[in-house]
């Protein structure tokens, strides 16, 4: 079989199956991909990845400090709340702490003296005898009735109290008081307890000053430090202005490109930016703001280039006359090919004629701002007042541009009704630009940790939003912005 294979003539079969398949696709594979492909610049996030990496970073920063300053809350409410247990537990205990010398039926009956009727039952000083200056002020039971006794007592002779230091202990004192001691030692133990003789009221003083008294202290409550963190969704609408200085319009003729005329023009538009806002508070009232928006803005523009007849470009004949004109917008330049034809073939129109044009263009910016900066606050109730300054990065998402509307001014000439003007743009938009943001709000606590609000704001250009030398721009926006805040 293997002999015979050639001669089956398979291995020209084979080449041909394989010719079929080309490692080069057809073109019209590669024009079917390319007309797939939008229509656009270069993606964001190869274009503008720093803009990206500052995002991370700063949604990072307020993740990190979130965390810690709660952290650090949540220990100090912890302490507090420990702190406070115990002020409780001590002033239902009266303030005096358990005598491990007495026995529980004594103890639970201490627990029930309050401090100040420990203090108003103080004897006085001034009419008490010496020895009692060694006594605290604040005794409570059975003792407070012994030393009442023993002030009242005459002096008696000191030579009996060598026989009687055994029963003088505090010990024995405390038995012999005893609700279960019925044997009647209690009157010994008041004989005891009267004697003034310093060696037996001694340990007495010890035991009640260290024993008994106790002092209930409440702690007032402390001030926990503001580090709140505030995060909300956020919009604003604003109608924004922008002017652009410099050569307005380039006209094309027999002798190559030529700057026609120098002009100012206006570019008025509106502008919506919705995103995330978040804030953390510092001291005083003062905050901190940042937070990411997504901002679209579309202008509008009126051009009116000044075109003479003898200025059209060569090759026509007859009544019809092409131009090209590059005009520049806040989006970039844009060339124009335009041709207008006579109305009245009749009249000979001089070369110095005008021609009058009047071009209507209109811009589309989509911008990702970042704003930072510091907020003061003020309320009063649920209402409150606040104030707010700062800086805006605007970084470059997209820009667009097309004309709206071609009209010529003057009546001895019209634009060719064949569809013959042409457009093609090239964007010239900063990748970047600055602005600076001052604003008035009003705050509406709609419930703990939760606030609405809104208020006015101007935003003012601080660098060229046109990468083109030639062309500066300045402009402002003013409109109205809000925002609902929650704290975390």
């Amino acid at each position: 079989m293997a002999e015979h294979l050639h001669d089956d003539r398979f291995d020209e079969f084979m080449k041909n199956s394989l010719d079929q398949y080309s490692e080069s696709p057809p073109d019209s594979v590669w024009e079917g991909i390319e007309e797939s492909f939008p229509v656009g610049g270069i993606p964001f996030w190869g274009r503008y990845w720093w803009a990206a990496a500052v995002v991370v970073l700063l949604a990072g920063a307020f993740v990190y400090q979130h965390t810690y300053y709660r952290q650090k809350l949540d220990k100090l409410e912890m302490q507090l709340k420990i702190e406070k247990e115990r002020a409780v537990a001590s002033s239902d205990s009266g303030g005096a702490p358990v005598n491990p010398l007495t026995k529980p039926s004594e103890n639970a009956g201490n627990t029930d003296q309050s401090l100040e009727s420990t203090i108003a039952n103080a004897p006085n000083r001034s009419t008490a005898h010496p020895s009692e200056e060694m006594l605290p002020e604040k005794v409570t039971g059975d003792k407070r009735r012994a030393t009442e006794q023993h002030n009242a007592a005459p002096p008696t002779d000191l030579s009996g109290v060598k026989n009687d230091k055994a029963v003088e202990s505090p010990g024995n004192l405390v038995a012999e008081r005893h609700p279960l001691n019925t044997t009647g030692n209690e009157k010994k133990s008041e004989k005891a307890v009267a004697s003034p003789s310093p060696v037996a009221i001694e340990p007495l003083d010890i035991f009640l000053k260290y024993g008994e008294a106790s002092i209930n202290l409440e702690l007032p409550p402390q001030q926990l430090p503001s580090r709140e963190f505030w995060a909300g969704p956020a919009v604003g609408m604003f109608s924004s202005h922008r002017k652009f200085s410099g050569t307005s319009g380039t006209h094309h003729h027999g002798g190559g490109p030529h700057p026609h005329f120098e002009a100012q023009t206006t570019t008025s538009g509106q502008s919506v930016s919705a995103g995330l806002r978040v804030e953390r508070e510092l001291t005083g009232g003062i905050s901190l703001c940042s937070g990411v928006f997504y901002n679209e803005s579309e202008f509008s523009s009126t051009h009116t280039p000044s075109f003479k007849l003898g200025e059209s470009m060569p090759g026509m004949h007859g009544f019809e006359h092409d131009f090209q004109y590059s005009l520049y917008t806040p989006s970039g330049s844009a060339t124009l090919n335009l041709r207008v034809e006579q109305v009245d073939t009749s009249v000979q129109v001089s070369p110095d004629e005008n021609i009058g044009l009047t071009v209507g263009t209109s811009q589309k910016f989509r911008y990702v701002s970042i704003p930072l900066g510091i907020a003061w606050r003020t309320h009063k109730g649920r209402l409150g007042f606040g104030l707010s300054a700062g800086f805006i990065g605007n970084f470059l998402l997209d820009s667009g541009m097309s004309v709206s509307n071609i009209e010529v001014q003057n009546p001895m000439f019209q634009v060719h009704h064949e569809g013959n003007s042409s457009f093609a743009s090239v964007n010239t938009t900063a990748p970047f630009y600055l602005e600076l943001e001052a604003a008035a709000l009003l705050n509406v606590h709609l419930r703990q940790g939760l606030r609405l609000e809104i208020g006015p704001s101007l935003r003012l250009q601080l660098t060229d939003a046109s990468a083109d030398p030639q062309n500066g721009s300045s402009g402002y926006a003013a409109g109205l912005q809000s925002a609902l805040m929650y704290r975390f």
